[in-house]
């Protein structure tokens, strides 16, 4: 079970007829060319994130997992050594990095995030396994597919026994995705949840202190600089009221500017907004857990079909029209499982991108 880290202020007989799946979620995870403002740009972060060379390379490596057995990922020495290979960096240097570094909230913070993106990158890499694993117990329902006619009139008897026979070996596979909310990866978006939320709340307080130095330097400054605003009132006797104005206040501002913040804590400043940006992949995780979730639905809908069939024999009439629906519907799965491949190999790289910041944050 997750524990994350906690911080404190020191530290059916009819044919079954499936719902169509959610448009919005296709919104989000396919570029459009269409779509203006905000999402036009999100659209073009995208197509520049899965054409960059981090994410080309996590995906040559990725590559290996495919071609592992189904419980090969059980073995943990293999998984660790895949691991190491993806993350970067890796947790030698992650480890001797907060060795060296002072102890302070962002440390804490640093630390937490380290551990967090390492257990991601396992869940993230059975996940991987899961995809691979579907598309493999599904090649024969694509074969049927492609390979059945159209016409019912075309269905010969053989061709309903080949049938029957992969509708029986599709239903006595276990659907590989978790249902909602059952899986870990939820728990890591509750942690990653809890470093956002202390990340939003040092930030704050950093920000509130420096309103605070400011309007208390600005304050002392008035006093003890008075010529600035004596010269801009003296100018605006003998000029006209606008250009008064401008001379007073372009000339007194740079006099009474300040700044009580020390080194330490403009440094902190900057750790915590680095922290506050290697967050966002909790946005990688929510789009990876809505496309488990449309999966797992996929499959159980398939597997229901199935038993549809296996119900009624191998008559021609429910094998024809379970096949036909599945032609309307095995596309959305195989897009689906591309989906969830990309978006885990782009969490991947957000999660490595994030954490070579952090680590640079650390040395300074």
């Amino acid at each position: 079970m997750l524990h994350c880290f906690s911080f404190t202020s020191g530290g059916s007989s009819a044919l079954p007829t499936v719902a169509n799946q959610p448009s919005a979620l296709q919104d989000e995870i396919t570029p459009r060319s269409d779509l203006q403002s905000p999402t036009a740009n999100l659209t073009k972060l995208y197509s520049l994130a899965v054409e960059s060379s981090s994410y080309r390379e996590i995906q040559t490596k990725i590559q290996v997992v495919e071609n592992w057995e189904y419980t090969e990922i059980n073995n943990d020495q293999q998984q660790q050594l895949l691991i190491d290979e993806i993350l970067q960096p890796n947790r030698g240097c992650v480890e001797e990095a907060l060795r060296d570094a002072k102890r302070n909230v962002f440390k804490d913070l640093a630390s937490a995030y380290f551990n967090y993106s390492e257990e991601t990158c396992h869940l993230l890499l059975h996940l991987l396994l899961k995809v691979f694993y579907a598309r493999s117990f599904y090649g024969p329902i694509s074969d049927l597919v492609d390979v059945l006619p159209s016409d019912l009139e075309f269905l010969s008897q053989s061709q309903c026994d080949w049938a029957f026979d992969i509708f029986a070996q599709f239903d006595s596979n276990d659907n590989p995705f978790p249902c909602t909310g059952s899986h870990s990866l939820v728990g890591m978006q509750r942690c990653f949840s809890q470093i956002k939320q202390q990340v939003d709340h040092h930030q704050s307080k950093s920000h509130s202190r420096s309103r605070i130095c400011f309007g208390r330097r600005s304050i002392s400054s008035s006093a003890v600089c008075p010529v600035g605003p004596a010269v801009g009132i003296a100018t605006a006797a003998v000029a006209i009221a606008a250009h008064a104005l401008i001379t007073l206040v372009s000339f007194s501002f740079p006099v009474c500017l300040p700044s009580k913040l020390t080194n330490r804590e403009i440094a902190l400043m900057a750790q915590l907004d680095a922290a506050s940006k290697c967050v966002y992949v909790l946005r990688d995780l929510e789009t990876i857990d809505r496309l488990v979730d449309l999966l797992y639905t996929a499959v159980e809908n398939d597997k229901f079909r199935a038993r549809f069939v296996l119900t009624r024999g191998k008559d021609k009439h429910p094998i024809y029209e379970v096949v036909k629906k599945l032609r309307e519907t095995h596309v959305n799965v195989v897009r689906q499982l591309a989906d969830l491949e990309v978006h885990i190999c782009l969490c991947f790289d957000a999660i490595n991108s994030a954490r070579s910041l952090l680590l640079e944050e650390l040395h300074q």
